[in-house]
């Protein structure tokens, strides 16, 4: 019992000295207190933000990126590329017949915040008539889809509440072309609705690609 005798007369004499040293207690308290609650809420964003990109996929959804990318951005694939991609026999096809894929383009824009005047970057993202189908989550809120060889936007519902200029009916410019909003859509809180979407092709035109 020896060792439980030293344990309680060391504590006791810990205790008695708080007051003798109570100024650098509460800095080591305080600081380690502060350290912890700076862990959790990165790991809370890092959840968060995980969370948020891993909503998008789905067991039937299957994003093809050229050999050696391991994201959007940094892919390429060209039209004929593309046009076998979407023949290939594991390619699911709507009710008459045509494949449900989807050649894209992902680029960024530069669009100030609500009450702010300095650019920060938006996905702008080129899709084809199939991402609708594909992305089913995808809904209107607001407005209509973009038409085919226009160029016309639809936004989603966080980016249009983050981002100045993107309400139904108004115009934002970048690539020295100017685009109208004409709709808003929600897609249940995932990646997508930070992103704005228009017709692939006249995006590939206004950004000067040739492939997706």
């Amino acid at each position: 019992m020896r060792w439980l005798n030293q344990t309680a007369a060391l504590t006791f004499i810990a205790l008695r000295t708080i007051p003798q040293r109570l100024g650098t207690s509460l800095v080591i308290v305080i600081g380690i207190a502060g350290v912890v609650g700076v862990l959790v809420s990165v790991l809370a964003m890092s959840e968060g933000f995980r969370h948020t990109l891993a909503s998008t996929g789905r067991h039937d959804r299957v994003i093809m990126l050229r050999a050696g990318s391991d994201a959007e951005m940094s892919s390429g694939v060209d039209r004929d590329q593309a046009t076998v991609l979407a023949a290939l026999p594991g390619v699911a096809r709507d009710a008459s017949g045509r494949p449900q894929a989807s050649a894209e383009l992902v680029v960024m824009v530069d669009l100030p915040r609500r009450g702010e005047s300095h650019p920060n970057n938006v996905p702008f993202r080129g899709v084809q008539k199939a991402a609708f189908a594909i992305r089913d989550e995808a809904r209107l809120m607001e407005g209509r889809r973009f038409e085919p060889g226009v160029r016309e936007v639809v936004v989603g519902r966080k980016a249009a509440a983050q981002f100045a200029g993107l309400t139904v009916g108004s115009r934002i410019g970048f690539r020295d072309s100017d685009w109208t909003v004409v709709g808003i859509f929600e897609s249940g809180g995932d990646v997508h609705e930070f992103e704005i979407w228009a017709d692939a092709e006249v995006a590939m035109s206004a950004f000067r690609r040739i492939g997706y």
